[in-house]
């Protein structure tokens, strides 16, 4: 086969572009035709929404790693059990391994393999009621420039006593040395919606902020929405810890990637579950609603 690409390679050759050039000039026109945006609905809803039933409720935030280890889907089904979210923030999910009985949800698709279904990766959000609106955001910006997008999901709730509930997923952009441009032009996209939102919030997922200047923006980003972080985790959060890739890529190990900030309510709970079905841990947390006001909503579309 490389003998026919490279026969084929030197036939076609123009001045100056070499077999590597044409092979990566291939692999970007491929990547690029796998790029989805949108959401799809992974599973209809059976009830009309109404509202989330109590004033305290539990969100359980995961990237699943394309649930690529075999324990995952075991893992996955034992965790919603246990925990039994009222709200499900998952990262990296494929719609093929996500089954989430009591709820049901969407995912905001980043990629696709052109050759096999359900192959779709994004976020997916779910909820035990059906949400107001949503809308999904593809980054503009690809992973390492050439690459795949990241995704995000917004989510509107209704909360007893009539407010709403915006609910941000986030798979932020990693890749990327130096300064984070398409880091931070991911989130202003994100910022320009959030901001028009009045009642209470949740923002969270797995923001990749392994350098301080990441965590220094998303910081500030969410303080100028008066928002808090979940900071009395029980247990460790796994960070971006690579050993002696840290001095290389600009790593710095003790800062977390999976965060969860808030609004308009207080947090009764917060833990991290030790499993090792991904590179990365499940948050739990349980908020309870303490901020009355009028209904708010945010200009979304489908």
């Amino acid at each position: 086969m490389l003998k026919f690409i490279k026969y084929y390679a030197k036939r076609w050759r123009l001045p100056g572009v070499s077999l590597l050039g044409i092979l990566g000039v291939l692999l970007l026109m491929i990547l690029s035709a796998c790029a989805s945006t949108g959401s799809m609905q992974v599973k209809g809803y059976k009830m009309p929404p109404t509202h989330l039933e109590d004033n305290e409720f539990t969100l359980l935030s995961w990237n699943v790693h394309k649930s690529k280890h075999p324990d995952m889907p075991a893992d996955l089904e034992q965790t919603l059990m246990d925990v039994q979210p009222d709200l499900v923030f998952l990262q990296e999910a494929r719609p093929g391994s996500i089954d989430v009985p009591h709820l049901e949800g969407t995912l905001a698709v980043a990629w696709h393999h052109p050759l096999r279904q359900d192959s779709e990766v994004g976020v997916f959000t779910a909820a035990s009621v059906e949400p107001i609106e949503r809308e999904a955001f593809r980054s503009k910006s690809l992973e390492l420039g050439v690459t795949v997008p990241k995704t995000s999901l917004m989510t509107l709730y209704p909360l007893p006593g009539g407010e709403e509930l915006l609910a941000v997923n986030v798979h932020a952009l990693n890749f990327e040395k130096g300064e984070p441009k398409r880091f931070i032009r991911q989130l202003e996209t994100l910022h320009a919606k959030m901001k028009l939102h009045q009642g209470p919030m949740i923002f969270a997922g797995d923001f990749n902020t392994w350098n301080r200047e990441r965590d220094e923006y998303l910081r500030e980003l969410a303080s100028g929405l008066g928002m808090e972080e979940v900071d009395s985790f029980e247990g460790v959060r796994k960070t971006g810890d690579h050993g002696w890739w840290n001095s290389i890529l600009g790593i710095d190990p003790e800062l977390p990637l999976d965060r969860v900030f808030y609004r308009g309510m207080e947090v009764v709970s917060a833990q991290i579950l030790d499993l090792d079905a991904s590179d990365h841990e499940p948050l739990v947390v349980t908020f309870r609603q303490t901020v009355p006001g009028d209904r708010s909503a945010v200009a979304m579309t489908e």
